[in-house]
């Protein structure tokens, strides 16, 4: 089963950044943007159809979700609230959330155990975040997508044993799962910390 790893996620969103908040976007640019601070930190992702994701993260219990008083029904009030759990924060990242729709979405953050294997069942594998759930850092869709090609790939390659196909991908892809898995905790571990900032600047300098 999933466990809980100590963060918690709030899923904001900008419909149309460009037209409406043409600073925000500048900022934003044309992919991911992330602040980070002591055990929390600010990330916004654009999409394809112009919204920009806004998600709010933090080191904190497993309940706080439910614990925190957000009233999450009440979007404005939410915001005001997320607002205040940045207070100290440069305006241009306030400003990020203040700019959100009234989507307001409560995310825990979990994952499967590192390394999880099962024995091969006949007809029948898992993929993306059914095989190997890691934090969001960016390798989880990625991996999603490498698994439905090397899937595809092996299934193409043995067109008449399917038991053999599933095999072949189910072994590549437990190795690759558990190492993307390790490095997406770890790399959560850096980010949402005391010294998030400084541990995130010195992995990118290894």
């Amino acid at each position: 089963m999933p466990r809980h790893i100590g963060v918690n996620s709030i899923e904001c969103g900008i419909p149309d950044i460009d037209r409406t908040h043409p600073d925000l976007a500048a900022m934003v640019g044309r992919g991911n943007y992330w602040a980070i601070g002591a055990n929390q930190c600010l990330a916004a992702q654009r999409n394809g159809d112009g919204r920009v994701r806004v998600y709010l993260s933090f080191r904190t219990p497993e309940d706080w979700l439910t614990t925190c008083g957000i009233p999450y029904a009440e979007p404005a009030r939410a915001r005001a609230a997320l607002t205040d759990l940045y207070a100290g924060w440069a305006p241009q990242f306030t400003a990020l959330i203040q700019a959100c729709d009234d989507t307001v979405v409560p995310r825990p953050v979990t994952m499967l155990p590192v390394g999880l294997t099962w024995p091969g069942t006949p007809g029948v594998t898992l993929l993306g975040d059914a095989a190997h759930l890691m934090p969001p850092v960016g390798l989880g869709a990625n991996m999603a997508m490498l698994d439905a090609t090397e899937l595809a790939l092996a299934l193409a390659a043995a067109p008449d044993d399917m038991t053999a196909a599933l095999s072949s991908y189910e072994t590549a892809m437990f190795e690759r799962g558990a190492a993307a898995a390790q490095e997406s905790a770890g790399i959560m571990e850096i980010m949402i910390s005391p010294a998030g900032a400084q541990g995130v600047l010195e992995f990118f300098q290894q």
